[in-house]
This record gives C-alpha cells, structure tokens and sequence, in this order.
C-alpha cells in the first residue's frame, strides 16, 4: 500500500536509456586522458629535462676547465668580501649630519676636546672649555632651543684657569643619525 502511494504520488521516473552510458564514456574518456598525460611527463618530458641537465653540467665543467682554479677562488673571495661590505654598510649609521648640528649651534667662545658617540642609546657626550659661566649657560641655552637635541644633561662643569671646563651628555633625535639604507 505505501509502495502503491508513493507510485501515484511521485510516479515512476524513468532515466533516458543513453544517459548512464554517456556517463561512463565521459569518465573513461577523463581518466584516459589523465593517463595519457602522466605517462607523456613520464616518459616524453622526464628524459627531456634530465638531457638538458646532463648538457648544463658538461657545460659548466667545460667552463670550470676554462677559468683557473686560483681566479675561482679569487673571484668567490672577491665576491664574498663585496658581499659582506653590502652588509656592513647597510647597518652602518652615517654621523655626518650630526657634526653639521653641533657646528651649528655651538657658541664661538667654546672649545670640545672630547666626544662620544652612543648610537644605540642616541646620546653624546661632549668634553670641553668654555670662556665663562656665562658662555657655558648660553652655550645650555643653545642646545636646549634645538629641535634636533632632546635632552641636555650637565654630568660635571668646574672652573680651572679661569675658563670653565665641562662635561655634558646630548639626547639626539633620531632623524639625525642617518643610514645608508633611509
């Protein structure tokens, strides 16, 4: 009863008698071309390539029969040495535009005897003489006003022969210290 119910409700569907076999044709047809392609890469394109390979080889061999072992191996070290100069010089950090800066605004009356460097922490130290107190002040007042300098800080100052000597450490900007690769 229940079969005779679903017969009415939905009907017997028929499947067109060519579809399954078009079907089967089509996937032979796919999985033989497949196959024809694996076995081409195998056998057709595989040798190909390995003969070319085997042709680069002798080619370079021939090459290296040709240039001198000692101008090889002067040429890998030359190489090497421009290699690593390429490196070097891409972290280095150029201070040019940091002497321009101090040059700029250090007072006429000031001398500096000594100076450090710290890249890393942006910081410079600067020793040196000042013709008074109130040159060394203007001297602050300077650096103080300048937008490239973020930090004074007097780490010692003395009078001696009436000059005044002096030991200062400059916060500089980053921008200033510049490198190769900015």
């Amino acid at each position: 009863m229940v079969s005779a119910l679903l017969d009415e409700k939905i009907g017997n569907e028929q499947l067109p008698v060519g579809w399954p076999w078009r079907f089967f044709l089509f996937s032979v047809l796919i999985a033989a071309t497949a196959a024809v392609a694996a076995f081409g890469l195998m056998f057709g394109y595989k040798p190909f390539l390995e003969s070319n390979l085997t042709t680069q080889d002798e080619n370079i061999k021939t090459l290296n029969k040709q240039i001198p072992a000692g101008q090889q191996d002067e040429f890998v070290r030359f190489y090497s040495q421009l290699a690593n100069l390429d490196t070097v010089l891409k972290k280095h950090v150029f201070s040019s535009s940091l002497f321009g800066l101090l040059e700029s605004r250090t007072n006429a009356e000031v001398m500096y005897t000594t100076m450090e460097a710290r890249v890393p922490e942006r910081k410079v130290v600067l020793e040196g003489m000042a013709a008074n107190y109130a040159i060394f002040s203007q001297q602050l007042q300077a650096y103080s006003t300048s937008p490239e300098i973020t930090g004074v800080i007097v780490n010692d100052s003395s009078a001696q022969d009436g000059k005044v000597r002096f030991r200062i450490s400059l916060t500089i900007a980053p921008s200033v210290w510049s490198t190769h690769s900015q």
